[in-house]
């Protein structure tokens, strides 16, 4: 009988650094996560104060680079500070080996340089919400190891329960 090849060990997320581009919602639930599994998490975000971030456990970054700087894993849900791409050339080199994870639909993302990062293997990707039908997030969706969604990660009854519940009340 053929031997099995043993599984390479993966990388727990114990100890690790997570960081937050804005602080929705989503985010916030994404920290609380974050720290059960005990990763640090750092949080750049224009309205997060320091009783806010104090209240929530999460560390308040410097700025953007500060975030990509410190991070094992970024999610970006909201721009902040500057109008230039959030996750730009030099910011993902910053995360180099890292995980990139995009809940904006791609706005605010530089696709190429994600795109490059991605086949090379020194990025990890997941984007939901960027139009996988044309243009760089097609070239980016069809790079072996991205998870590219087309803006369904949140299509579910229950997201549509407490959207219609918000809306009503």
């Amino acid at each position: 009988a053929a031997t099995k090849e043993p599984r390479p060990a993966g990388r727990g997320l114990t100890g690790r650094t997570l960081g937050l581009i804005g602080f929705t919602e989503d985010a916030q639930k994404l920290a609380e996560l974050a720290q059960t599994l005990g990763m640090a998490v750092f949080v750049c975000a224009d309205d997060l104060t320091t009783t806010l971030s104090s209240e929530a456990g999460v560390r308040l970054a410097a700025d953007v680079d500060d975030v990509f700087r410190r991070a094992d894993v970024v999610s970006v849900h909201a721009r902040c500070g500057t109008g230039e791409p959030v996750a730009s050339a030099a910011r993902l080199d910053l995360l180099s080996g890292g995980i990139l994870i995009d809940t904006t639909g791609g706005d605010g993302l530089d696709l190429a340089a994600v795109r490059e990062r991605a086949a090379a293997g020194t990025l990890r990707v997941g984007v939901d919400g960027v139009d996988i039908s044309e243009g760089e997030g097609a070239l980016l969706a069809a790079v072996d190891g991205v998870i590219a969604l087309p803006g369904i990660a949140n299509r579910t009854d229950q997201a549509d329960d407490t959207a219609a519940a918000a809306v009503v009340a």
